[in-house]
């Protein structure tokens, strides 16, 4: 009887060792979670990034060797200048051809005047 108890014990420390190697085995297997943001994180970092841009309200572009002048979306013509660019100084050119932003119509009104004769 005492040979049986001692060959049970025996069984069960090695099931114990056993699982517990098993055990760190497969836990140093694991990839980290990743948390996905909700759908309302997404939304609240799309206004925060949005937020965090600046808006141009207008933007003077060199069109056809003049300036003229779009709203912030890039096509739509807000006016056109009669400025000539080649008598601009060599910046402004270079400015111009990227566009030039504004965000208000007195800080544009400001650059025009600057430039008109």
């Amino acid at each position: 009887m005492k040979r049986r108890t001692g060959i049970c014990i025996l069984i069960c420390i090695l099931v114990i060792i056993f699982s517990g190697g098993l055990y760190a085995w497969f836990s140093s297997q694991k990839k980290p979670i990743e948390v996905q943001p909700t759908e309302e994180e997404n939304l609240e970092l799309a206004l925060e990034s949005a937020m965090s841009q600046e808006f141009y309200a207008y933007i003077v572009f060199d069109r056809d060797g003049s300036l003229s002048v779009y709203y912030g979306d890039n096509e739509t013509l807000y006016m056109e200048t009669g400025i000539i660019t080649s008598t601009l100084p060599e910046e402004i050119q270079s400015q111009a051809k990227e566009g030039i932003r504004f965000q208000t119509l007195e800080e544009l009104f400001d650059f025009l005047e600057s430039y008109s004769s």
